[in-house]
């Protein structure tokens, strides 16, 4: 009887030893397949390096999603100001200042609530607090954002299946990682790539 118990939990472990063995990215941030061409490029040297801040404010922040092009200059600051406070997210995310993370990111969700990879990002910086209801919950609202960006999907859903996990809820977790599989390869290492 015993081994029979032990036998019956051995295809649930091999399911869910990926999500068990979360690593994330270098720098923790969900990228569009745009920015990982540019990682790559400046890995080999390609890349022409950015030299001041205003330059990298021009290029968009820091996940280049693209972006409707706006209609009033009114739109235009928004965006600005949008990628200003992600950038400062990142910043904050990168020097382990979660709070000040959370913070930017949640004044960019106040002009920008319907660019997913915001909800995802900060989905992922509450998952590194240990706030993994919180985390899930906001993963979910970046696939509930109807973004189309797969990268953004992917990654959302597999930070769902880890914040299950922590929680103890096996079979949602893996309910969470079958729906980030439909959404790509996760060889990334992404689990809430920010």
């Amino acid at each position: 009887m015993t081994r029979w118990r032990m036998f019956s939990a051995l295809p649930a472990l091999v399911l869910l030893a990926p999500v068990a063995c979360y690593v994330p990215p270098d720098d923790g941030i969900a990228r569009s397949d745009h920015d990982t061409a540019e990682q790559a490029d400046a890995s080999r040297g390609d890349a022409p390096e950015r030299e001041t801040e205003q330059e990298q404010e021009d290029q968009g922040g820091w996940w280049s999603q693209p972006q409707p092009a706006p209609r009033q200059e009114e739109d235009q600051t928004r965006g600005d100001d949008v990628a200003t406070l992600a950038q400062r997210a990142r910043e904050a995310y990168e020097g382990r200042d979660y709070d000040g993370a959370v913070r930017h990111l949640e004044q960019a969700l106040d002009q920008a609530p319907e660019q997913g990879v915001l909800w995802q990002n900060l989905a992922a910086v509450r998952y590194q607090q240990g706030h993994y209801q919180r985390a899930e919950e906001l993963a979910l609202r970046a696939v509930d954002t109807g973004d189309q960006d797969l990268a953004v999907m992917r990654e959302a859903w597999w930070l769902v299946a880890a914040a299950r996990m922590e929680r103890g809820d096996r079979g949602g977790a893996r309910d969470a990682a079958s729906t980030a599989r439909r959404f790509g390869e996760a060889g990334d290492g992404g689990l809430g790539g920010f």
